[in-house]
């Protein structure tokens, strides 16, 4: 198999060490050697360009392929993907549930339909009252996880929900 690791690695690692600038012949060089041949380097180019991670300026020309070392150049995923820390995307991309009047409504209407006493209802809706916004999210996530795992075909359910 042409594909490794260890080159796409390498072919990364250089590729940052001279962004935002092109690679140079000095710094191809090595790139040769350690894939052993051009096959085995366009092979490894070609996956990781399929991945976003680098843009390989190569162009397949009858039988061979060329290599324009001006186009050849690491992405930002590509740099993310060193760094292996998420990247700026770790940070725009965060998603923020809130939970609100909406969600202590649903746990107390869970309450009221419940079997337990009247008695036992009012306690424990008053209980909810007294909890922490934090320690409700908690009771939540725990609530739609056990529900989730008593759920038969509970995917199927979730697409036919979402769809």
């Amino acid at each position: 198999m042409k594909i490794n690791r260890d080159l796409q690695n390498t072919i990364l690692k250089i590729l940052s060490n001279v962004y935002p600038n092109n690679i140079h012949r000095e710094e191809w060089l090595p790139l040769l050697s350690v894939a052993g041949d051009k096959d085995t380097l366009v092979a490894n180019l070609l996956y990781l360009e399929e991945h976003n991670l680098l843009t390989s300026g190569i162009t397949r020309c009858v039988n061979d392929y060329m290599i324009n070392l001006g186009q050849l150049r690491i992405t930002n995923k590509g740099i993310d993907f060193l760094l292996n820390d998420g990247g700026v995307n770790a940070i725009l991309n965060v998603s923020t549930i809130k939970y609100h009047e909406d969600t202590v409504q649903c746990f107390n209407n869970f309450i009221e339909k419940s079997n337990l006493d009247d008695n036992d209802k009012s306690k424990l809706a008053d209980k909810l009252k007294s909890l922490p916004i934090d320690t409700i999210k908690d009771i939540a996530i725990k609530l739609i996880d056990n529900g989730l795992e008593k759920m038969p075909d509970g995917a199927n359910w979730l697409g036919r929900v979402m769809s």
